[in-house]
């Protein structure tokens, strides 16, 4: 089968978060970074055949950097972080109040993905 994007969902979250705005509702918006849990599957190896061999290839189709330019860097969190930082940011309502809060816990380049994975 086909590997299926993450970038739908965000895209619905993204959708959600916009119309609650026009409806000036008081809201609290938490952005989640990649869970890094999920890096094997947002880096799994497609098939591919060879044109040339006909035979078929695994092959990871990694953004990159142009030349001269440093390579993007993931934002991430584990999934396991996630609970008690969104109960902290909920337990002091009066704080993050109508804020919108970015969770991240790390930077790491889809390079440093792949060397750790491989």
């Amino acid at each position: 089968g086909k590997r299926t994007s993450v970038a739908p969902v965000f895209g619905a979250k993204a959708k959600a978060a916009s119309y609650a705005r026009t409806k000036k509702l008081s809201c609290t918006y938490v952005l989640m970074p990649v869970y890094s849990e999920r890096f094997f599957e947002l880096l799994a190896p497609e098939a591919e055949v060879n044109e040339e061999t006909g035979e078929t290839d695994l092959v990871m189709h990694l953004p990159k950097a142009e030349e001269g330019e440093e390579e993007p860097q993931l934002m991430c969190m584990s999934i396991d972080d996630l609970g008690p930082a969104v109960a902290n940011i909920f337990d002091s309502y009066q704080v993050f109040a109508g804020h919108e809060i970015g969770l991240v816990t790390d930077f790491v380049s889809i390079s440093e993905v792949a060397e750790t994975i491989t």
